[in-house]
């Protein structure tokens, strides 16, 4: 069956793990037979090396894998690093987008925090009028250069990680993201992140670059439970009013000039369109049709709006920012925006420099809509995760049940290769965080059995409790007292790297973290090789918060399959699922894990059946303090056995 190279000349360590074999086998016949593969493989069973070994059994077409971080990317690097210790030359290369790759971001705050469309036409009018000095040394008359060149087989027989292309680009004059996109056709294995082909307009210039298409390429995609999300993140732009009525204003004071005046009435225009659609009602949010005040713009002066914003840059950042925002708004709008799938909304809110103001959200609908462009044409693909359930939420939203792409897809599940019995589940059976019930009285009731469970369990090691939103967080947490025992608050800019020197200090402390944010799903909580979890408390099923885009999805895929039921299960039930595994899923990393889930909210006998059956469906149900405490007993006996 393996043709090139035998699974022992390419595997990097002495012995194979449980079910890795097969697991290789199944990929190997994956890339080779032109399928695309859902691999559902829990953690422990070696995904990465795997991978990596199917493709190099038979390297017949370039291989892509797509991460959504650089933690994930890093395994990789690592894994490469083993396999080409072993069987010598592997030509590899980590690539990033062009912003993050420019020379000149790297110096510039300000450079790094546009927008990326509006970052694509800053660089290509530096490359034009001969003005980015890495660039001209990268590039002549459309070739590479001898200086690029040079560099790049250097690069490339060392192993072109990210930190070595940006430096030796530095280094030698040259920019980054060339000396990568040369690579990137030289190499047999690019390893990118999903942007590169989930977001379009990266897609095509990507693609271009390697003068690849996606019927030339196997594609990965790792950790494949985010990518639905993250197609709809990509798809999410907005644009602060207030921000444009301050720039209007601080136009306005500056000396007279045609061009401005022009923008400047632009600007005006367009605001004026966008009041008149949010009307005198002074709604908190709204849904809105801007297409009026989209089709009064004349789209040939965006350019204009950013060449101005590039004067501006270094006297007045803030302007040239909120211009530049404007322009990437209008961009995507005009590109990508139709009312069968998107929902356009305003939202208000308040600011000292704004006073009142609305930010304008166009928010896609349904991301099997950008996926199916992928899947239907890329040659192979394989989504693996150790999270993909439940299983057909993922083919729905990923479009794997189209027509044309429905026939050419395999789904395998592989067991754990941990004990069945690492986990156990207990459901506190008094509380629910359902919108209608949420008191002071609830919250008070949250607060103590959270205080209980933090009191009785071992302080050797770390317990993660996880809300369903910053502001069920805010309200528990203050009428908790844990300050014994340490803990660490999740908000909207903490940093991964923060939280684990803190845990370093304090290896027993409670994280209050937030359901979908980084504590509980982009964190390994491991220090020194070892787990540090020993528990995690769901503090309220992680619904998405009801909204005017919630129903609209609702509206869309009922519309769709015409069942309401498919509709809640898509839009609620599944993320609501996939939120409580990523959490649980921190606390099993090897086979010597032993972890224990408390679920404070009696909805969850409701939807237990929608879980993976063990443990989730074999859950230990309580009420009472008396209960909770014998089970803490059980949990400690459980956790140090």
């Amino acid at each position: 069956m393996f043709c090139v190279r035998t699974l022992e000349e390419i595997f990097p360590y002495e012995e194979f793990r449980p079910y890795q074999r097969n697991l290789i086998e199944y990929m190997y016949n994956s890339f080779t037979s032109d399928k695309i593969a859902v691999v559902y493989a829990p953690t422990g069973l070696g995904k990465t090396v795997s991978i990596l070994t199917a493709y190099l059994l038979e390297p017949r077409d370039k291989l892509l894998i797509l991460t959504r971080t650089r933690n994930q990317s890093s395994i990789y690097a690592r894994e490469l690093s083993r396999i080409k210790s072993k069987i010598g030359r592997v030509d590899y290369v980590f690539i990033r987008s062009k912003q993050e790759l420019c020379a000149i971001a790297s110096k510039s705050e300000k450079i790094r925090s546009l927008p990326y469309t509006v970052f694509i036409r800053i660089c290509e009018k530096l490359k034009r009028d001969g003005k980015c000095p890495y660039y001209k040394r990268s590039i002549v008359d459309g070739e590479f250069t001898d200086i690029l060149t040079k560099s790049a087989y250097m690069v490339l027989s060392r192993g072109a990680i990210l930190s070595r292309i940006i430096r030796v680009g530095i280094r030698n004059r040259i920019c980054p993201y060339e000396l990568a996109r040369f690579l990137a056709r030289k190499a047999n294995i690019v390893v990118g992140t999903y942007s590169y082909v989930f977001n379009p307009k990266i897609r095509e210039a990507f693609l271009s670059g390697l003068d690849s298409t996606l019927e030339d390429i196997v594609l990965v995609v790792d950790e494949a439970h985010n990518l639905p999300s993250f197609i709809e993140n990509q798809h999410v732009k907005s644009m602060n009013l207030g921000s444009i009525e301050l720039a209007v204003r601080k136009i306005k004071r500056l000396p007279r000039n045609e061009i401005l005046e022009n923008i400047s009435g632009i600007l005006e225009d367009f605001l004026d369109q966008v009041r008149t659609s949010i009307g005198a009602e002074n709604k908190k949010i709204l849904e809105m049709d801007i297409s009026e005040a989209i089709g009064s713009i004349d789209l040939n002066e965006l350019d204009s709006i950013v060449d101005i914003s590039q004067e501006l840059m270094e006297t007045d950042p803030d302007l040239a920012y909120s211009l530049l925002k404007f322009v990437d708004f209008v961009d995507y709008y005009v590109n990508n925006y139709r009312i069968d799938l998107y929902v356009c909304t305003g939202e208000q809110s308040y600011s000292r420099r704004l006073g009142y103001h609305y930010t304008i959200k166009l928010n896609l609908l349904d991301p099997s809509s950008q996926a199916v462009e992928v899947f239907k044409k890329v040659k192979a693909a394989i989504l693996m995760s150790g999270s993909l359930h439940p299983l057909e939420y993922y083919k729905i939203t990923l479009g794997l049940s189209e027509p044309g792409i429905y026939e050419r897809t395999t789904t395998a599940v592989f067991p754990s290769p941990f004990p069945r019995e690492s986990m156990r589940v207990y459901v506190d059976v008094a509380l629910t965080s359902r919108y209608e019930e949420r008191t002071p009285d609830m919250y008070s009731l949250y607060a103590r059995r959270i205080e209980l469970i933090v009191e009785g369990l071992p302080r050797d090691k770390a317990i993660l409790v996880v809300f369903p939103s910053y502001s069920i967080q805010k309200e528990v947490s203050s009428r908790m007292n844990i300050s014994n025992r340490g803990y660490i608050i999740e908000h909207r800019k903490t940093r991964i790297n923060e939280v684990k020197f803190f845990l370093s200090d304090n290896p027993g402390a409670v994280i209050l973290s937030v359901s979908g944010g980084k504590l509980a799903e982009g964190i390994d909580y491991r220090i020194g090789g070892k787990t540090i979890l020993q528990a995690v408390i769901v503090a309220g099923l992680p619904f998405p918060e009801y909204s005017i885009v919630l129903r609209k999805k609702q509206e869309y895929f009922e519309k769709r399959f015409g069942d309401r039921f498919v509709a809640i299960f898509l839009t609620t039930i599944a993320p609501m699922v996939r939120a409580i595994i990523q959490a649980a899923g921190r606390l099993i990393r090897c086979k010597d894990d032993k972890g224990v889930v408390f679920i404070l909210d009696r909805r969850f006998s409701k939807y237990s059946n929608y879980f993976p059956r063990v443990p989730w469906q074999t859950y230990e149900p309580y009420r009472h303090e008396y209960m909770l405490r014998r089970i803490l007993n059980e949990a400690i006996n459980f956790l140090q056995s």
